[in-house]
């Protein structure tokens, strides 16, 4: 396993590890990359498991994403994957709980996912069957890049 992986690998079991100069001093590639990224740093100093934690399930998601993709046409996945971005308030409480979406009074509180999900049945069967591989959003690019760059 490369340096950089096992990094990762010790990010994702503690996040708060970024935080410890110790640990900092161990790791010369992650300290001159948070350096050299100071937008970014700070973002992942403030609220390390946040951010390291949403990097690893946006990963996930995505790799979850690919393989269900076969079931939902790519139409209907473009379409769900667009509705966070009209429906902010709405996709917050999923992005938190992405199990509401199968709570049918949240549903029916919600009048365009109502419609989404009556609209596209079978592509809401697949998510709502598996909501976490549908339901995210990355909220820092500088965070995931940084996650991105360790991996590689």
């Amino acid at each position: 396993m490369k340096t950089c992986d096992k990094t990762a690998q010790e990010l994702y079991r503690d996040p708060d590890l970024i935080n410890s100069d110790r640990f900092l001093r161990g790791h010369a590639a992650l300290r001159d990359w948070l350096d050299d990224h100071q937008e970014a740093a700070r973002a992942i100093h403030a609220d390390p498991r946040a951010v390291i934690w949403q990097e690893r399930t946006a990963e996930r998601r995505e790799e979850a994403r690919r393989s269900a993709s076969g079931r939902i046409s790519e139409r209907d996945l473009r379409s769900f994957e667009d509705y966070p971005d009209s429906h902010d308030e709405t996709a917050q409480l999923l992005y938190q709980n992405p199990d509401l979406i199968n709570d049918r009074q949240f549903v029916r509180r919600h009048d365009a996912l109502h419609n989404w999900l009556e609209h596209h049945q079978e592509a809401a069967a697949t998510i709502q069957a598996n909501p976490d591989k549908f339901l995210w959003r990355e909220r820092s690019i500088g965070a995931t890049d940084f996650l991105r760059q360790l991996l590689k």
